[in-house]
C-alpha cells in the first residue's frame, strides 16, 4: 500500500469517466507502484486523477495537459482551490520535461491517430527508469495493448469490470519516432493552398465539405478585415487570406493545435496577413471593427457553439459587416439569425446550408 493513499472524492465532485476512475481506485488501493517526483496526466473529463494524484502528497509535480482550452477551463472551474503542485496547462504538445510517471487515461471511442500520438509523447516525456500507465475504458481490449507494445515495452495488465490499466518502465528511448502531422492541399480561385493539420484538430488530413462550402459561399473583398470561428487546420482561413487584395484575418478557436496548424500553414504559404489566438469564449481584440465573420460550427449535440459563433460574430462586426455560417439544421438557423441579424439567407447546398446575416 502507498504511504499516503490518495484522497476520497467529495461527494459533490462531477464523476471521473471510467478509464480515469479505474486509475484513481489503482493508485488508492497501492496496485499501481506510486513512483515518487514529477507526474505528467491528461483527464477525459475535469482533471480528477490529477487533482487525486497531488492531494496525496506524494509528488512534487503534477501536470495535467489539455489540448482544448474549453476543456482546460473546466477542469480549472471545477478545482477552484487545487493542491499546490498542481498545474492544469493547455498547449499544442506536453510541456518540455522529463517525468519520473505518466499517466494516460483513454475512452475506447478516441481518435485513432490522437491515441497514437499522445502514447508516443508520453513515453518520450519519461525519465529513463519512468513508469507508464495507461487505461482503457474496454475491458476487452487488444488495440492499446498491441500500440503500447510497438513502443518497444511488454506491459503488465490489471482487469476491471469496465476497464483495463497497462503499466511499463521506460528503459530506453524510442528508436523510431512517427510524425503524425501531415500537409495536404486545396485549391480556392485557381490557387494550390498548402494546408498543415495534428490529430485532435478538426477535419485533420483533409478539408471538410462544409468548409468547402464556406470557402465558396465567403463574399470576400479587398481591404475586409475578416474573422474565422472555429479555424480548425485553417483552411477557410487561408483561402480567405489570399482571395483579395489586402485582406487581412484572424482566427480563433479554443484548440491549441488548431490555432498552431493554422499559423504554420499561412508560413507554409507564405501569407503574413493571417493571425490566431486560443479562445474558448469568443473574445476577441477590437469589437465592432471586422467586416466579416464566417464559422463552420459542429453540427452535432446541442447548439452551444453555433450560439456562441453568432454571439460571437455580433459583436466583432461592425454595423453593415456580414457573418457566413455552415449548418445543416435549416430551422434553427431560421429561427435564431433574426435574433442578432437583418438580411437573413439560407442556401441549401449538397445537404448542407449556408446562412448568412447582416449586423444592424
Amino acid at each position: 500500500m502507498p504511504d499516503s493513499p490518495l484522497p476520497e472524492s467529495s461527494p459533490h465532485a462531477l464523476p471521473a469517466r471510467p478509464a480515469e476512475q479505474f486509475l484513481i481506485q489503482q493508485f488508492s488501493e497501492g496496485n499501481l507502484l506510486p513512483a515518487a517526483g514529477d507526474v505528467l496526466t491528461t483527464s477525459l473529463g475535469r482533471a480528477q486523477l490529477a487533482a487525486a494524484l497531488a492531494a496525496s502528497n506524494q509528488y512534487d509535480r503534477v501536470d495535467c495537459w489539455y489540448i482544448d482550452l474549453y476543456q482546460a477551463n473546466h477542469a480549472r472551474a471545477h478545482h477552484p482551490e487545487p493542491p499546490a503542485s498542481l498545474n492544469i496547462v493547455c498547449d499544442p504538445d506536453p510541456p518540455e520535461h522529463q517525468y519520473d510517471l505518466a499517466v494516460l487515461p483513454l475512452g475506447r471511442r478516441g481518435e485513432t491517430e490522437l491515441v497514437r500520438d499522445q502514447l508516443q509523447s508520453f513515453f518520450n516525456a519519461l525519465k529513463i527508469g519512468g513508469q507508464l500507465w495507461v487505461a482503457v475504458d474496454n475491458p476487452n481490449d487488444k488495440w492499446v495493448h498491441e500500440q503500447i507494445v510497438k513502443l518497444g515495452v511488454k506491459p503488465t495488465t490489471i482487469s476491471g469490470s469496465d476497464s483495463i490499466v497497462y503499466g511499463c518502465v521506460k528503459t530506453a528511448e524510442l528508436k523510431k519516432q512517427k510524425n503524425y502531422g501531415c500537409e495536404f492541399a486545396i485549391r480556392d480561385r485557381g490557387r494550390l493552398l498548402k494546408v498543415y493539420s495534428r490529430p485532435s484538430v478538426f477535419s485533420h488530413r483533409r478539408i471538410d465539405p462544409g468548409a468547402r462550402h464556406l470557402i465558396d459561399a465567403m463574399p470576400i473583398e479587398a481591404g475586409m478585415r475578416v474573422l474565422d470561428l472555429g479555424c480548425g487546420a485553417g483552411t477557410v482561413s487561408l483561402a480567405a487570406a489570399t482571395a483579395a487584395d489586402d485582406v487581412t484575418v484572424h482566427c480563433i478557436d479554443s484548440n491549441s493545435r488548431a490555432v498552431q496548424c493554422t499559423l504554420a500553414g499561412a508560413e507554409l504559404n507564405q501569407l503574413t496577413n493571417v493571425t490566431a489566438s486560443v479562445s474558448d469564449t469568443g473574445q476577441i481584440d477590437a469589437p465592432g471593427s471586422f467586416d466579416l465573420v464566417l464559422g463552420n460550427p459542429p453540427y452535432y449535440a446541442d447548439f452551444r457553439i453555433a450560439e456562441l459563433f453568432m454571439a460571437t460574430a455580433h459583436k466583432a462586426l461592425r454595423s453593415g459587416g456580414r457573418v457566413v455560417l455552415v449548418g445543416k439544421d435549416e430551422e434553427w438557423y431560421t429561427d435564431q439569425m433574426p435574433v442578432l441579424f437583418h438580411s437573413i439567407e439560407i442556401q441549401p447546398v449538397k445537404g448542407y446550408l449556408v446562412a448568412s446575416g447582416t449586423r444592424l
